[in-house]
Protein backbone atom coordinates (compact mmCIF):
# COMPACT_ATOMS: atom_id res chain seq x y z
CA UNK A 1 0.00 0.00 0.00
CA UNK A 2 1.56 3.22 -0.95
CA UNK A 3 0.89 6.49 0.44
CA UNK A 4 -0.04 9.56 -1.29
CA UNK A 5 2.39 12.24 -1.19
CA UNK A 6 2.10 14.62 1.35
CA UNK A 7 0.96 17.45 -1.07
CA UNK A 8 -1.72 14.83 -2.02
CA UNK A 9 -3.23 14.02 1.24
CA UNK A 10 -3.32 17.47 2.48
CA UNK A 11 -5.67 17.79 -0.54
CA UNK A 12 -7.43 14.66 0.23
CA UNK A 13 -8.04 15.81 3.78
CA UNK A 14 -9.00 19.54 3.03
CA UNK A 15 -11.65 17.78 0.05
CA UNK A 16 -12.99 15.74 3.12
CA UNK A 17 -13.07 18.06 5.74
CA UNK A 18 -15.27 20.22 3.18
CA UNK A 19 -17.94 17.68 3.45
CA UNK A 20 -18.11 17.92 7.45
CA UNK A 21 -19.97 20.18 9.86
CA UNK A 22 -17.92 22.86 10.69
CA UNK A 23 -17.77 21.54 14.51
CA UNK A 24 -15.87 18.48 13.35
CA UNK A 25 -12.89 20.28 11.99
CA UNK A 26 -13.32 23.82 12.97
CA UNK A 27 -11.22 25.51 16.10
CA UNK A 28 -14.19 25.22 18.22
CA UNK A 29 -14.83 21.69 17.52
CA UNK A 30 -13.82 18.75 19.59
CA UNK A 31 -9.93 18.93 18.06
CA UNK A 32 -7.59 20.45 20.27
CA UNK A 33 -4.75 21.08 17.37
CA UNK A 34 -1.02 19.65 18.31
CA UNK A 35 0.85 22.65 17.40
CA UNK A 36 2.59 20.36 15.00
CA UNK A 37 1.01 21.24 11.48
CA UNK A 38 1.91 17.82 9.69
CA UNK A 39 0.51 16.06 12.49
CA UNK A 40 -2.94 17.88 12.93
CA UNK A 41 -3.39 16.79 9.38
CA UNK A 42 -2.73 13.41 10.14
CA UNK A 43 -4.99 13.58 12.38
CA UNK A 44 -7.64 15.45 10.07
CA UNK A 45 -7.46 18.81 12.42
CA UNK A 46 -5.79 17.53 15.75
CA UNK A 47 -6.52 15.19 18.61
CA UNK A 48 -9.76 14.55 18.89
CA UNK A 49 -11.48 15.30 22.38
CA UNK A 50 -12.84 12.44 24.79
CA UNK A 51 -9.92 10.07 23.50
CA UNK A 52 -6.82 8.71 24.96
CA UNK A 53 -3.49 9.31 22.83
CA UNK A 54 -0.51 7.16 23.55
CA UNK A 55 3.17 8.93 22.44
CA UNK A 56 5.50 5.67 21.72
CA UNK A 57 9.30 5.80 21.21
CA UNK A 58 12.39 4.76 22.32
CA UNK A 59 13.87 6.10 25.73
CA UNK A 60 15.72 9.11 25.66
CA UNK A 61 13.99 10.31 22.26
CA UNK A 62 12.23 13.72 22.85
CA UNK A 63 8.63 12.39 24.77
CA UNK A 64 8.76 14.46 27.02
CA UNK A 65 9.98 17.47 25.53
CA UNK A 66 7.16 16.65 23.02
CA UNK A 67 3.95 16.46 25.46
CA UNK A 68 5.66 19.77 26.57
CA UNK A 69 5.17 21.44 23.47
CA UNK A 70 1.88 20.08 23.13
CA UNK A 71 1.31 21.44 26.90
CA UNK A 72 2.62 25.17 26.01
CA UNK A 73 1.06 25.20 22.15
CA UNK A 74 -2.33 26.98 22.74
CA UNK A 75 -2.78 29.57 26.01
CA UNK A 76 -6.68 28.98 25.28
CA UNK A 77 -5.78 25.05 26.54
CA UNK A 78 -6.72 24.57 30.55
CA UNK A 79 -3.86 21.78 30.75
CA UNK A 80 -2.86 19.31 33.40
CA UNK A 81 0.20 18.12 33.19
CA UNK A 82 1.27 15.31 35.98
CA UNK A 83 4.56 14.15 35.99
CA UNK A 84 5.36 10.87 37.54
CA UNK A 85 8.50 10.65 36.40
CA UNK A 86 9.89 14.33 36.72
CA UNK A 87 9.48 17.22 39.29
CA UNK A 88 7.65 20.35 38.35
CA UNK A 89 10.30 22.48 38.61
CA UNK A 90 12.05 20.14 35.84
CA UNK A 91 9.32 20.67 33.66
CA UNK A 92 9.19 24.07 34.43
CA UNK A 93 13.18 24.75 33.24
CA UNK A 94 12.46 22.81 30.06
CA UNK A 95 9.92 25.14 29.36
CA UNK A 96 12.26 28.36 30.13
CA UNK A 97 14.68 26.82 28.11
CA UNK A 98 12.31 26.40 25.34
CA UNK A 99 11.23 29.56 25.59
CA UNK A 100 14.34 31.54 26.08
CA UNK A 101 16.15 29.35 22.99
CA UNK A 102 18.76 28.15 25.47
CA UNK A 103 20.38 24.36 25.56
CA UNK A 104 18.15 22.28 28.56
CA UNK A 105 20.80 21.89 31.15
CA UNK A 106 21.53 23.27 34.47
CA UNK A 107 24.27 25.98 33.84
CA UNK A 108 22.89 27.77 30.54
CA UNK A 109 19.46 27.68 33.07
CA UNK A 110 20.92 29.99 35.45
CA UNK A 111 22.00 32.39 32.13
CA UNK A 112 18.52 33.27 31.58
CA UNK A 113 17.62 36.50 32.61
CA UNK A 114 15.00 36.36 35.56
CA UNK A 115 12.83 38.66 33.78
CA UNK A 116 12.16 36.36 31.05
CA UNK A 117 12.03 33.82 33.20
CA UNK A 118 9.33 35.98 35.15
CA UNK A 119 7.57 36.68 31.42
CA UNK A 120 7.46 32.85 30.34
CA UNK A 121 6.03 31.50 33.72
CA UNK A 122 3.12 34.25 33.47
CA UNK A 123 2.13 33.53 30.16
CA UNK A 124 1.79 29.71 31.28
CA UNK A 125 -1.68 30.40 33.33
CA UNK A 126 -3.49 27.52 31.90
CA UNK A 127 -1.19 25.14 32.97
CA UNK A 128 -0.94 22.90 36.15
CA UNK A 129 2.09 20.50 37.09
CA UNK A 130 1.39 18.05 39.32
CA UNK A 131 4.20 15.95 40.43
CA UNK A 132 3.33 13.92 43.64
CA UNK A 133 0.86 11.38 42.44
CA UNK A 134 1.39 8.25 41.42
CA UNK A 135 -1.65 6.24 41.56
CA UNK A 136 -4.36 5.97 38.63
CA UNK A 137 -6.83 6.11 40.87
CA UNK A 138 -5.88 9.62 42.06
CA UNK A 139 -4.86 11.19 38.69
CA UNK A 140 -8.78 10.10 37.78
CA UNK A 141 -9.86 11.97 41.03
CA UNK A 142 -7.93 14.69 40.12
CA UNK A 143 -8.96 15.36 36.28
CA UNK A 144 -12.82 14.27 37.51
CA UNK A 145 -12.38 17.86 39.86
CA UNK A 146 -9.97 19.93 37.39
CA UNK A 147 -11.71 19.53 34.15
CA UNK A 148 -8.89 20.22 32.01
CA UNK A 149 -9.03 20.14 27.84
CA UNK A 150 -6.25 18.35 27.69
CA UNK A 151 -3.92 16.04 30.60
CA UNK A 152 -0.83 15.02 29.64
CA UNK A 153 0.25 11.63 32.14
CA UNK A 154 4.43 11.58 31.98
CA UNK A 155 4.58 8.58 31.80
CA UNK A 156 2.16 5.56 32.01
CA UNK A 157 5.18 3.04 32.97
CA UNK A 158 5.62 4.24 36.58
CA UNK A 159 1.74 5.00 37.40
CA UNK A 160 0.53 2.45 40.06
CA UNK A 161 -2.70 1.48 41.42
CA UNK A 162 -3.99 0.31 44.77
CA UNK A 163 -5.19 -2.85 42.93
CA UNK A 164 -3.09 -5.83 42.75
CA UNK A 165 -2.13 -7.26 39.57
CA UNK A 166 -0.88 -11.12 37.76
CA UNK A 167 1.26 -8.42 35.46
CA UNK A 168 2.74 -5.60 34.21
CA UNK A 169 0.14 -5.53 30.79
CA UNK A 170 -3.01 -6.11 32.86
CA UNK A 171 -1.89 -2.99 35.46
CA UNK A 172 -1.37 -0.97 31.78
CA UNK A 173 -4.58 -2.03 30.64
CA UNK A 174 -6.45 -1.30 33.73
CA UNK A 175 -4.53 1.94 33.53
CA UNK A 176 -5.45 3.01 30.40
CA UNK A 177 -9.08 1.90 30.71
CA UNK A 178 -9.64 4.26 33.50
CA UNK A 179 -7.39 7.10 31.65
CA UNK A 180 -9.66 6.52 28.57
CA UNK A 181 -12.70 6.59 30.76
CA UNK A 182 -11.73 9.81 32.42
CA UNK A 183 -11.46 11.29 28.98
CA UNK A 184 -15.00 10.48 27.80
CA UNK A 185 -16.56 11.41 30.96
CA UNK A 186 -14.81 15.38 30.80
CA UNK A 187 -14.68 15.07 27.13
CA UNK A 188 -10.98 15.85 27.34
CA UNK A 189 -7.98 14.86 25.39
CA UNK A 190 -5.61 12.50 27.74
CA UNK A 191 -1.85 12.25 26.09
CA UNK A 192 0.23 9.44 28.20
Amino acid sequence: LRRPPQSERFEEDDQLSRGLPREQHGSSGPQKRSGFPELDSLLNGGFLRGTLVTIGARPSTGKTTYAINIATHSPRWKVLFISVEMSTRMIYDRIVADKADVDYNVSTLHQVEPEKVKMVIDRLDNLTVIDNINEIEAIEELIYNAKPDIVILDYIQIVSSHKRFSDNRQRIDYISQKLKMAAKKINCVVIS
